[in-house]
């Protein structure tokens, strides 16, 4: 999916690229990803959503029986999603007994807190899906029924959530809302792909409605 408009008889484009931007700014200019605007792994694939690291001076080979361990963290429930890491946080999702929980890790693997953020998926494949992302002091996360909560990242309290399919008149698909939403210059962007927004974007600080591209017909949100 692609929007354009047309600068001095140029094309300025905007193409989504695995949930950040690529930015055309001219004809014949060379693409370039948008960086988070947080440092260390604070979305989905890292700073730009390519899984591209930007560590240096990794291990050019491990020793004898693999790295070594430095701590481990249990109780963390059941799921697909992935950890981000920023503001000397781990922040991950997985689905414990009937509840999703994202857990907050200090650096050095102990339990900041744990909250809940509606219910566990239990039809097709159970577990939790999407990862988190850290912007700002702020955790975001939107569950596999639509469920997108900001929280705040020193204790987990609740800043404000909203529920994406109601809002845009969408329904939920077959494997389960999955997206890990985008946040970068205080927006959140999500793609309901609901009657009333197929893509959508959100005041980072409130929730409240941005924009919201047209729906179109027939149209559901998919599995990136």
């Amino acid at each position: 999916m692609r929007a354009g408009v047309s600068v001095t008889g140029r094309a300025i484009w905007a193409v989504a690229l695995t949930g950040a931007w690529v930015q055309l700014a001219a004809a014949g200019a060379e693409p370039a990803l948008v960086r988070a605007e947080e440092p260390g792994w604070p979305q989905w694939r890292g700073p730009r959503r390519d899984g591209v690291s930007e560590e240096r001076g990794l291990l050019q080979s491990w020793p004898a029986g693999g790295p070594r361990l430095l701590w481990r963290a249990d109780g963390l429930g059941r799921g697909y999603s992935s950890p981000v890491v920023s503001g000397q946080a781990v922040f991950v999702t997985g689905d414990t007994n009937d509840t999703l929980r994202i857990t907050a890790l200090t650096a050095d693997g102990r339990r900041r807190w744990q909250v809940a953020n509606g219910a566990a998926w239990k039809r097709n494949f159970p577990g939790a899906r999407a990862s988190c992302a850290y912007q700002g002091g702020k955790v975001y996360h939107l569950n596999a029924f639509g469920d997108l909560v900001c929280l705040d990242a020193a204790d987990g309290a609740t800043r404000w959530r909203v529920n994406l399919l109601e809002r845009y008149a969408a329904t939920n698909i077959n494997w389960g809302i999955s997206e890990s939403v985008l946040v970068h210059g205080g927006r959140v962007f999500a793609t309901p792909a609901g009657g009333k927004g197929l893509m959508v974007a959100l005041d980072a600080a409130s929730g409240a409605p941005v924009w919201a591209t047209p729906g179109i017909e027939g149209e559901q949100a998919g599995y990136g």
